[in-house]
């Protein structure tokens, strides 16, 4: 990976919350985020959980998709368990399928991030290259 995705996350989390697509949950998302950044431990899992929360009443809200996202990879490299590479995995199809239907990602660098986080969480399951070729193949690009 050649960015940062604790970096990538503040700023997909600005965007989101700048953009209003979360409307009358911006101000939760703010709190359990901020809970979420500062915490540990239990804390921290239920303000994360929290956060999935949100992304799961506001599916159309690409840039907070983003943002969970990159958060569940810092959950991924805390604790390395299925579950959120899973998570993550599902998050990126997500943000993906948001992009063929016609919402564009915040910027050409947010779709590249997403499918390298993508072929991490896949690799971390233990995925096929040859799935991902094929899924590559089926991927809109910036600007298509």
């Amino acid at each position: 990976m050649n960015f940062d995705p604790a970096l990538a996350a503040r700023e997909a989390l600005a965007r989101a919350l700048s953009s209003g697509e979360l409307e009358s949950d911006t101000d939760a998302a703010e709190e359990a985020d901020e809970t979420f950044s500062s915490s540990a431990d239990q804390e921290a899992s239920a303000a994360y959980r929290c956060l999935h929360d949100i992304g799961s009443r506001r599916p159309q809200a690409i840039e907070f998709c983003e943002y969970l996202i990159y958060i569940t990879w810092q959950q991924v490299t805390e604790v390395t368990v299925a579950r959120y590479f899973h998570m993550g995995s599902d998050l990126c199809d997500h943000y993906l399928a948001l992009t063929r239907n016609g919402v564009a990602p915040a910027t050409p660098q947010s779709l590249e991030q997403v499918m390298a986080l993508r072929e991490s969480y896949r690799a971390g399951l233990g995925l096929d290259e040859d799935d991902e070729d094929d899924y590559r193949a089926d991927t809109v690009k910036g600007g298509d």
